[in-house]
């Protein structure tokens, strides 16, 4: 999950440069991305739903459950001295961090996607003059799409109204796991987590 959703993060990156120098038309560069990513992240997600589902499940039951064991397991350990507290401590925190990192890692799919329209919907022509002075001032060899500015006023989303048209897309597209209301999964998975925290600490004090 983790590997996913950092091959999502770079790709997303790509595109970000791929379409401030689009010269295509703005359905084309919806069909670029529904092509080129995604499609592809849906088929990767696809293949690990049913793991996902199940994992959510069981994080959502049984995590209060696996909290009350560690702490009858810890009210042992004040008799016996065989097991060092930070131990046990640390193998909580342990199994909490590998139940939770995989929805972590999901929530980050959907993260990228609003992170993209973030910066697609920053293109304007400021935005493209900025980069001509940022390749001037750093000396690089200017390419040759961005060799001027009556160059990069060729370029599609140097236009609001195009860039308008691309985010109407961009908005409306979620990738990840969409199996009903993904967000109220996750949140649901996180406060059983916090739930089952809360009692841990509280009995233990008690």
């Amino acid at each position: 999950m983790c590997l996913l959703q950092q091959i999502c993060y770079v790709r997303l990156k790509q595109l970000h440069k791929k379409y401030f120098r689009w010269t295509g038309t703005a359905e084309e560069a919806v069909h670029d991305h529904l092509k080129n990513y995604s499609r592809k992240i849906k088929q990767s997600c696809g293949k690990l739903k049913v793991w996902f589902v199940v994992h959510n499940l069981i994080l959502i039951f049984a995590t209060p459950f696996l909290c009350t064991d560690i702490i009858d397991g810890f009210k042992t350990i004040r008799t016996n001295n065989a097991v060092h507290n930070g131990l046990s401590v640390g193998f909580l925190m342990y199994t909490i961090v590998i139940w939770v990192a995989p929805l972590y890692f999901a929530e980050q799919l959907q993260n990228h996607d609003d992170k993209l329209c973030t910066r697609v919907n920053e293109f304007c022509p400021g935005t493209f003059r900025e980069e001509l002075e940022r390749l001037r001032h750093a000396h690089l060899p200017n390419p040759p799409d961005v060799a001027n500015a009556n160059q990069v006023c060729n370029y599609t989303l140097h236009s609001r109204t195009e860039v308008n048209k691309f985010l109407s897309y961009l908005k409306n597209r979620k990738s990840g796991f969409l199996m009903g209301s993904y967000s109220f999964q996750l949140k649901l998975s996180m406060l059983s987590v916090f739930l089952a925290i809360f009692a841990f600490a509280t009995r233990t004090v008690g």
